[in-house]
């Protein structure tokens, strides 16, 4: 194993579980299936116009906050939109759309390869693990259950039930406290720059940026994390991480 210090914090979503992918593949689904329902609409002209209030509506940092706290009425709104574009009158449709991907999306939700079998070796090495995740605590609690994530953590922090979420500093500093660590003691380990890692950083600490999907930092990038990794069995790997500036 790499050297890594006694405390570790997680971000859960496209971190530990493969949360980001299972959406598109749920949107394109269930366009197809939707379409026929809708005069002259084809499933490519529905998912486009879908995408485009998905990219709107999750733009807007107030409106994700509101929004990942109620996912139901997040969907609704966004397929509403969507139905507006093209001028569909359809609010039962619309509903059942946005409803089934809630539901069909949190089926497919899955924990990456080797992510549950890497929290298990960290704890039996007697690492101290936290656990922060943004989002309304019904979702979150159900995916942590699911897969049985309880058991290795020590603290599970998640936003609507601690009263703020990431990138918040508030709830770094709570899981410090609670660990009676210093941020030098312990590393953040997240896929999002502005949300996981970022502050984080700001707060001192060394931070692992998770890129499942490989595709490196932009040019120029503001936030430049300790370490990349591609998956969190990297972090069982020898020696240490590659700098992320060196990828």
């Amino acid at each position: 194993m790499r050297s890594l210090p006694d405390f570790l914090l997680l971000d859960l979503d496209d971190t530990i579980l493969n949360f980001t992918a299972t959406g598109d593949q749920c949107w394109e689904s269930l366009c197809i299936s939707f379409a026929p329902q809708l005069c002259q609409i084809s499933p490519d002209q529905l998912l486009s116009a879908i995408n485009q209030s998905r990219e709107w509506y999750w733009s807007d940092m107030e409106r994700h906050r509101n929004g990942r706290l109620d996912l139901q009425s997040a969907r609704r709104q966004i397929v509403a939109m969507a139905f507006s574009q093209l001028q569909i009158d359809n609010h039962k449709i619309s509903e059942e759309l946005a409803d089934s991907f809630t539901t069909m999306r949190e089926e497919l939700v899955q924990p990456f390869p080797s992510s549950v079998e890497t929290l298990k070796i960290l704890q039996d090495h007697g690492i101290h693990m936290g656990l922060i995740t943004n989002g309304n605590a019904g979702f979150q609690r159900s995916k942590i259950r699911r897969f049985h994530l309880e058991q290795y953590f020590d603290l599970i922090l998640i936003e609507s039930e601690f009263g703020v979420g990431k990138p918040d500093k508030r709830v770094f500093k709570y899981a410090l406290e609670q660990f009676s660590a210093s941020p030098t003691q312990v590393w953040m380990i997240g896929d999002d720059l502005r949300f996981d890692i970022c502050p984080a950083q700001e707060l001192g600490m060394n931070t692992v940026w998770v890129s499942h999907t490989k595709t490196g930092l932009v040019a120029n990038s503001s936030v430049l994390p300790t370490w990349m990794i591609h998956s969190l069995a990297e972090l069982l790997e020898s020696p240490s991480g590659q700098a992320a500036s060196e990828q």
